[in-house]
């Protein structure tokens, strides 16, 4: 497994983040993505690799507050382009992976509301109409 490190400066190095995943065991391989903001880590031993998401995610390092989310390994992919992988979340602790780096996601577009349901009207059936007048 990796973990998937978001909202990353652009100046943090591989030995920053050796250095702060190292107390949570051997770090086997770490691939930095500057111009997107985020990198990936991995660490040997899922046990370590989960408390390291509990105990980083949120937390401020390098002047950001990280996201962690646990991933499958880095898989390249058909269309690669310039280095660019891409990353399958098996994880998302309380929010969702979109905006990595980006800083805060965008506000959702105001919808308009819904017309109110009238009933449709019966299309009119051609046909002779017989009607009678009675008077009481």
């Amino acid at each position: 497994m990796t973990i998937l490190v978001g909202n990353l400066s652009s100046q943090v190095t591989e030995a920053n983040l050796r250095e702060l995943f190292t107390k949570f065991g051997t770090v086997r391989k770490i691939d930095i993505f500057p111009d997107s903001g985020f990198a990936t880590v991995a660490i040997k031993g899922e046990a370590n690799e989960d408390l390291a998401v509990q105990e980083l995610n949120g937390v401020e390092q390098f002047g950001q507050k990280l996201k962690l989310f646990k991933s499958a390994p880095v898989q390249p992919s058909d269309n690669q382009r310039d280095g660019e992988r891409r990353l399958l979340i098996l994880h998302a602790p309380t929010h969702t992976a979109r905006g990595l780096g980006d800083g805060p996601s965008p506000s959702p577009k105001p919808t308009k509301p819904s017309p109110p349901n009238k009933p449709k009207p019966r299309p009119l059936k051609a046909g002779l109409v017989s009607t009678s007048l009675s008077e009481n």
